[in-house]
C-alpha cells in the first residue's frame, strides 16, 4: 500500500511522533511523543465528536500507540498528514 509505505515516512520523519514498528501492508502504528492513556483519550475523542476522524488509540506490547488501517481506497496521504498535523499541537 503506497499510501501506508508514505504516511510511515512521514511519521517517521516527524518530530513529535515515533514510528513503532514498520508497517505492515496497510497498518502503520505509531506514537505520539510524551503522551499519556488520557491524552491519546482525550484527542481521540476530540477527534471523533468533530466528525474529522475515528482514530482511537490501540496497545503495542503495553503502551498506547495510534495506529493508521488504511482499508478505504479514497484514503489520501494529505487526509493522514492532517492528522500528523493534529497531532502536532495538542
Amino acid at each position: 500500500n503506497q499510501v501506508a509505505q508514505r504516511i510511515a515516512q512521514v511519521i517517521r520523519d516527524s518530530d513529535h511522533l515515533e514510528l513503532v514498528r514498520d508497517r505492515m501492508l496497510s497498518v502503520v502504528v505509531f506514537r505520539r511523543k510524551g503522551w499519556t492513556q488520557q491524552q491519546y483519550d482525550a484527542w481521540a475523542n476530540k477527534t471523533f465528536e468533530e466528525q474529522i476522524a475515528a482514530c482511537f488509540s490501540s496497545k503495542y506490547r503495553g503502551e498506547p500507540v495510534f495506529r493508521f488501517a488504511i482499508i478505504n481506497p479514497l484514503t489520501t496521504v494529505e487526509v493522514l498528514m492532517d492528522l500528523v498535523e493534529r497531532l502536532k499541537g495538542d
